[in-house]
């Protein structure tokens, strides 16, 4: 009597894989975003985030919102006081103050800018590289079940690499009847049938702004989540309107 382990078989649901690989892309993009968003407010001086600030220019607890209520108090004063020089060097004296201020969080935001745009160099070489991994689990995968019949801790890593891959960029994958899988990015075939076929590469408009394009087509790709999507949002959404 008794029972013995003839094998381990894994049950894996696909719309729940693709689920958990879409919901990390759209939790990345969220992320990414608020640190960014962050790094803004400090550059406005209305938060402080000194691993962000370095000592050498601090904007202590002097922001643009401080600087603008005390021009408007010191217009007030004058008002009721139209004839005090003293009341007009105070109104110069704001005016000068907030106009510095303004100067240091134009700089502060343009070096922003272009640092998230150097990161969006740097994570187009993460896509490319997380695509090979997931291609080459993939391959491994139909290797070892043509030979073994299983694959399970191979194909744990494949999901892996697909959700790491859907962090940087939103994807969507297909199987065909063999069982092979096709990756795609923002809707451009990457990987078909576990073997990669394409790639991304760097697109600089006239600008000089960094985007991710297709590496064939040379079509920028127009992403909708994920932490590169989240650059392009923060580098030419909210830091250009608060320049502008």
């Amino acid at each position: 009597s008794g029972s013995e382990v003839a094998r381990i078989e894994q049950l894996r649901d696909l719309a729940i894989d693709q689920a958990i690989t879409s919901e990390k892309s759209v939790t990345k993009y969220l992320e990414v975003k608020q640190r960014h968003l962050r790094r803004a407010e400090a550059s406005l001086g209305q938060a402080l985030d000194r691993q962000s600030i370095d000592a050498g220019e601090s904007y202590g607890s002097y922001g643009v919102a401080e600087g603008l209520t005390g021009l408007f108090s010191s217009f007030q004063s004058l008002s009721a006081n139209p004839t005090s020089t003293a009341e007009r060097q105070t109104v110069v004296f704001n005016a000068q103050k907030l106009t510095d201020k303004m100067n240091i969080v134009d700089r502060r935001l343009s070096d922003l800018q272009s640092s998230i745009n150097d990161e969006e160099d740097y994570e187009i070489d993460n896509v490319n590289a997380k695509l090979e991994s997931v291609a080459i689990h993939a391959a491994s995968v139909g290797n070892t079940e043509i030979v073994e019949g299983a694959a399970n801790e191979i194909r744990d890593a494949m999901q892996a690499a697909l959700e790491d891959l859907s962090e940087l960029v939103n994807i969507t994958t297909t199987t065909n009847e063999d069982g092979k899988l096709s990756v795609f990015v923002d809707g451009h075939e990457m990987i078909t049938d576990n073997a990669m076929t394409g790639s991304v590469k760097l697109h600089t408009d006239s600008d000089g702004m960094n985007f991710i394009a297709d590496n064939r087509t040379g079509e920028v790709l127009a992403l909708q989540s994920g932490s590169v999507k989240a650059l392009i949002d923060v580098r030419d959404g909210v830091i250009q309107d608060l320049r502008d």
